[in-house]
C-alpha cells in the first residue's frame, strides 16, 4: 500500500482531480454491476418458489433496502419490474464503462504529454555544470524509452486503481449481504498473498535491472553512432558491436524473467478464486448447515471481488513491470528540477558597451579551481585572444562568459549589470559560438544555417547574404537540390572547411552581439585556414570577438592578447608587447616555429 500510495501522488502530481474521476467512475460501475447482479437472485425466487409471481426478496440480506425502496415506489418485484431494473443497471453500467475508458484514454495523454514536456524541458533549462558530468545514455533513455515505459505504467496503474475499487465496493456489497460467507473468504484471499508478494518482489528487482541495462545500451549506442568513422577504420566495429549485443542479452533475459512472472500470475489468478469459494462454500453448506440460497448472492458478489482482487494483484504485477523506468524518471525529474538553471528579471537586448570579470574564480563542484582571480574587460568590438597550455582555463573562461557556468567567486558584469540579474537566454541568444568540432545537424543546409526558419523571400536573401561572408556560395551553387542539400549525419558531405564555415554563417545568420572561436581552426590545413582568417578579418568592427587560439599564427592582427597559465592570467596586451615582456609566450611561439 506504501508503494501504492507513493506511485498515486506521482500521478496526481501530474494529473490532479483527474484521479478522482477515474476512482468515482470505478466506484459507479460497480455499484451499478452489482446491483444488476442482485437482481437475478428475485428472478431466481420467482422461477422457483412463488406462486403469485412476486418475489420477497428475503435473500437480499443488508440490500433489503432496495425491496423497500421498491415498495415506496409503488412497484412489486415481479417478473416486469424484476428485468427492466436489470436492463437499467447493466445499460448504465454500460454507459459509465464507455465514460472510464474514455477518461483513461484522454487522461493517459494528458500524462505522457505533461511528463514528456517536463522532462524535455526540465532538460533545456538543465544546468550545463550538471549536464557535463550526466550519463548521456541515461539522459537519452530517460526522455525516450523510460518515460514510454512510465506511459505503459500509466495503463497498469489504472487497471490496478480500477480492481481496487471493485474489490472494495464488491466485498462491501458482498458483506452486507452475508457477513460469515465474507469474512470466510477474506481469510482466504489474506492466506493467498504470499504467493503474490514474491512474485512482485522478483518482477521489482527485474525491472529495476531492466532499467539499469537500458540506461548502459543507450549509452554504448550513441557512442557507436559518434564514433563510427574511427571504429570503422580501426577494425574495431565488431567488438564493440560486442558489447553492445551483450547490454541487448541483459535486457531481453530480464524482459523474459518478467514475462514468465507475469504469466504464473495470470495462470494461477481463476483457479486461486474457484478454490476459495468452493472451500468456503462447504464449510457453510456441509459444517455451518447454511442453505445455499442464503449465500447465493454473497457468493457471486465475493466471486466478482475475487475476480478483482486477482485482476488487481496481475495489474499490480504489470505495473511493477515498470518500476525500473518509474524510479529513472522520478529520480532524473527530481535532478532537473534540483539543478535547473537561474533566471534574473532583466532582458538582455544587445551589447552596448562590453563585458567585465570581476575576480572571477571558478571551481568544479568540490574540486580546486580552474580559475583564480580573473580580472578582465572586453570592450565592444574588441578582438581579444585566450592563449596559454592545454589545461590553462580558456574554454572554462570563455563558458564563464557564455553564461553555461557561473562564477564560484566574483562576478560576470555586462554593460555594468551583473549577469545573474539577466535572463541568461535573452543575453546567449546574441552569441555566436564556433568550436573546434562543428556542429551540423542531419538537416538541409538551409536549416542548418537558419535553424528551421520559415522559407520566404526576406530569410533567403539573408541567407544568401550568409552565404557569400562564409565563402560557401560556390558550394551551394553546385549543388543540384542548392540549399535543400541534405549534410548527413555530423555533415559527413562535407569537408572539414566546409563544416567550419557553415557554423560561421550560422551565426552570422543569428545577428549576434559576441562572436566565440574556441580553436576554430585548430584541425584545418592551412589553406582552408587562411581562407576562414580572412573572413574573420572581414568581421572586424561589427562583432565583439573571443578566440580560443591554438595556433598562435592566427593572433597576430588581434587587439589583445590575454595570455592564461594554471588558471591566473599571466600576461595580457598585443602580440609584440607579448613577444618583448612574457618569456612564456616567446616560448610557446619558437616551439610552434611562428615566423
Amino acid at each position: 500500500m506504501r508503494s501504492f500510495f507513493k506511485n498515486f501522488n506521482l500521478f496526481h502530481t501530474y494529473l490532479g482531480y483527474r484521479v478522482y474521476v477515474l476512482v468515482f467512475a470505478g466506484v459507479i460501475i460497480t455499484l451499478l454491476d452489482g446491483l444488476g447482479i442482485a437482481m437475478f437472485l428475485p428472478l431466481l425466487e420467482i422461477a422457483g418458489h412463488t406462486s403469485d409471481g412476486v418475489a420477497t426478496g428475503e435473500e437480499f440480506g443488508k440490500l433489503f433496502f432496495l425491496v423497500n425502496l421498491y415498495a415506496k415506489l409503488g412497484l412489486l418485484l415481479d417478473i416486469r419490474v424484476v428485468l427492466i431494473s436489470m436492463l437499467i443497471f447493466f445499460g448504465l453500467k454500460g454507459f459509465f464503462v464507455f465514460l472510464e475508458a474514455w477518461f483513461s484514454t484522454v487522461y493517459r495523454h494528458y500524462f505522457v504529454r505533461n511528463l514528456r514536456h517536463t522532462t524535455i524541458m526540465g532538460l533545456a533549462n538543465y544546468k550545463f555544470i550538471a549536464f557535463a558530468q550526466a550519463d548521456a545514455g541515461r539522459v537519452q533513455s530517460t526522455i525516450s524509452a523510460q518515460v514510454g515505459a512510465v506511459a505503459n505504467g500509466f495503463s497498469h496503474f489504472t487497471q490496478v486503481l480500477r480492481n481496487m475499487v471493485m474489490l472494495v465496493v464488491y466485498a462491501g456489497m458482498a458483506l452486507l449481504v452475508n457477513p460469515i460467507f465474507s469474512l470466510y473468504v477474506l481469510v482466504g484471499v489474506v492466506l493467498t498473498y504470499g504467493v503474490f508478494l514474491l512474485i512482485y518482489r522478483t518482477t521489482k528487482k527485474k525491472s529495476s535491472a531492466l532499467s539499469t541495462s537500458q540506461h548502459a545500451f543507450h549509452r554504448l549506442l550513441i557512442q557507436q553512432v559518434a564514433m563510427f568513422p574511427y571504429l570503422k577504420a580501426t577494425g574495431l566495429m565488431r567488438f564493440y558491436a560486442k558489447k553492445l549485443l551483450r547490454k541487448v542479452d541483459e535486457i531481453e533475459d530480464n524482459q523474459r524473467s518478467m514475462g514468465v512472472l507475469h504469466a504464473i500470475g495470470t495462470g494461477i489468478k481463476e483457479p486461486l478464486v474457484v478454490a476459495i469459494i468452493v472451500v468456503v462454500i462447504l464449510i457453510q453448506v456441509n459444517v455451518m448447515n447454511e442453505s445455499i440460497s442464503v449465500i447465493l448472492l454473497a457468493m457471486v458478489l465475493f466471486y466478482r471481488a475475487m475476480g478483482s482482487a486477482m485482476g488487481l494483484q496481475t495489474a499490480w504485477n504489470s505495473f511493477l513491470q515498470t518500476h525500473g523506468a518509474f524510479e529513472s524518471v522520478k529520480e532524473f525529474t527530481k535532478g532537473l528540477s534540483l539543478w535547473k538553471e537561474d533566471q534574473g528579471e532583466f532582458t538582455f537586448t544587445h551589447l552596448e558597451e562590453g563585458l567585465r570579470l570581476n575576480n572571477i574564480s571558478f571551481g568544479y563542484l568540490d574540486r580546486e579551481f580552474v580559475l583564480k582571480d580573473i580580472n578582465l574587460s572586453v570592450k565592444k568590438h574588441e578582438r581579444i585572444a585566450l592563449v596559454g597550455h592545454s589545461g590553462s582555463g580558456k574554454t572554462t573562461l570563455v563558458n564563464i562568459v557564455c553564461g553555461l557556468l557561473r562564477p564560484t567567486q566574483g562576478k560576470l558584469e555586462i554593460d555594468g549589470v551583473d549577469a545573474t540579474k539577466l535572463k541568461i537566454e535573452s543575453f546567449q541568444r546574441r552569441i555566436g559560438y564556433i568550436t573546434q568540432d562543428p556542429v551540423v545537424f542531419n538537416d538541409t543546409l538551409y536549416n542548418n544555417v537558419t535553424f528551421w526558419a520559415p522559407k520566404n523571400r526576406e530569410n533567403l536573401i539573408k541567407f544568401s547574404k550568409v552565404m557569400a561572408q562564409s565563402a560557401l556560395q560556390e558550394y551551394v551553387v553546385n549543388q543540384s537540390k542548392r540549399e535543400d542539400t541534405l549534410l548527413g549525419n555530423k555533415g559527413m558531405n562535407l569537408s572539414g572547411g566546409q563544416k567550419q564555415r557553415l557554423s560561421i554563417a550560422r551565426e552570422l545568420y543569428k545577428a549576434v552581439d559576441i562572436l566565440i572561436f574556441d580553436e576554430a581552426t585548430s584541425a584545418l590545413d592551412s589553406e582552408t585556414e587562411q581562407i576562414i582568417q580572412s573572413q574573420l578579418e572581414a568581421l572586424k568592427g561589427k562583432y565583439t570577438i573571443i578566440t580560443i587560439a591554438h595556433r598562435l599564427s592566427t593572433i597576430r592582427e588581434v587587439d589583445r592578447i590575454v595570455l592564461l597559465d594554471q588558471g591566473e592570467v599571466a600576461a595580457e596586451g598585443t602580440y609584440a608587447d607579448l613577444m618583448e615582456k612574457s618569456d612564456l609566450f616567446k616560448k610557446m611561439v619558437h616551439l610552434q616555429a611562428v615566423k
